[in-house]
């Protein structure tokens, strides 16, 4: 998404901007869907296939009984690929996003200590496990917990095949890095997308428009924080 030193994006491209392209042709040219109820389609059978989060499972098992047993989840589809060694291998690499948890700079002794004490009480495994089995009990598979802590996420309700695929495409997820400023970059993306699909722009010319927008706001926020710019 960026260069190395995180000053400038790399949407505009000639790999980011055919990328680009070929997203938005599959809306145009082929009139996917944009706005659609995957579990209601899937249900009925209009969809028959999907890439959606995990916790989709859930909502199927609760919401479409009449249909347990008939479907599965695996590993999101792959693109073929050489390694260094020249061996042929599937990358079924994909973005991964989360929230975060922020402890409030202060003064107060005793507070920092509390809530280095609270973070480190939340964040483990067992508090974990007991957390997501009491709100499953509570409230039903259709709000198994999407924990983060890899030993807790094992101690789930998952059955042993579920977690052997969960945990392989876990292996594959890659994060997008932040960089100041990075807030513009998914959003002036969905509104190049948006101009795309509905104003039915260029999509080269439209990403390109976009691309310096987000770099504006890099080198702004940059500057602001005495980081070198890009040139």
């Amino acid at each position: 998404m960026y260069n190395e030193q995180g000053s400038k994006t790399t949407v505009d491209n000639e790999a980011g901007v055919k990328a680009f392209d070929d997203y938005t042709r599959y809306f145009n040219d082929y009139g996917l869907p944009t706005i659609y109820d995957f579990v209601s389609r899937f249900r009925s059978g209009e969809m028959p296939i999907g890439v959606s989060a995990y916790s989709t499972y859930n909502t199927l098992m609760v919401s479409a009984p009449e249909i347990r047993g008939l479907w599965d989840f695996t590993l999101i589809p792959g693109t073929e690929r050489v390694d260094e060694d020249g061996n042929t291998y599937l990358d079924r690499s994909d973005f991964i996003s989360g929230s975060a948890t922020m402890m409030i700079a202060t003064d107060n002794e005793e507070l920092r200590r509390n809530s280095w004490e609270f973070m480190k009480w939340w964040a483990d495994s067992d508090t974990q496990v007991r957390f997501g089995r009491e709100i499953e009990a509570l409230l039903g598979s259709s709000a198994r917990y999407a924990t983060a802590n890899r030993d807790a996420f094992s101690q789930l309700a998952w059955s042993y095949d579920d977690i052997q695929v969960l945990n392989e495409q876990w292996e594959q997820t890659v994060g997008i890095r932040e960089v100041p400023g990075g807030y513009y970059t998914g959003r002036h993306l969905a509104n190049a997308v948006r101009k795309v699909l509905n104003d039915k722009d260029d999509a080269r010319e439209t990403i390109i428009d976009y691309s310096i927008k987000i770099d504006e706001e890099l080198t702004k926020k940059r500057k602001e924080f005495g980081l070198p710019i890009a040139e």
